[in-house]
């Protein structure tokens, strides 16, 4: 069933709808978030940067490793 016109965002997702991003890098391999995810996802052995390229279905996380930039 669709969803009634206007309930969904250009992006086919409504704030606060739950995600599930996959990680490239670091420690975890799927980061949960809520749409619209938060671009930065600090954590002890680095960042997570959200990649938001194309459709959210398509996003995922990028580990940038803080302790490699030292």
């Amino acid at each position: 069933m669709a969803a009634p016109t206007g309930m969904r965002q250009t992006l086919g997702m409504r704030d606060g709808e739950p995600m599930m991003i996959p990680c490239r890098g670091g420690p975890t391999g799927w980061r949960t978030a809520t749409f619209p995810p938060p671009l930065e996802v600090e954590i002890n052995a680095g960042v997570y940067v959200l990649v938001d390229d194309g459709q959210p279905e398509c996003w995922m996380y990028e580990f940038v490793d803080v302790g490699a930039e030292a």
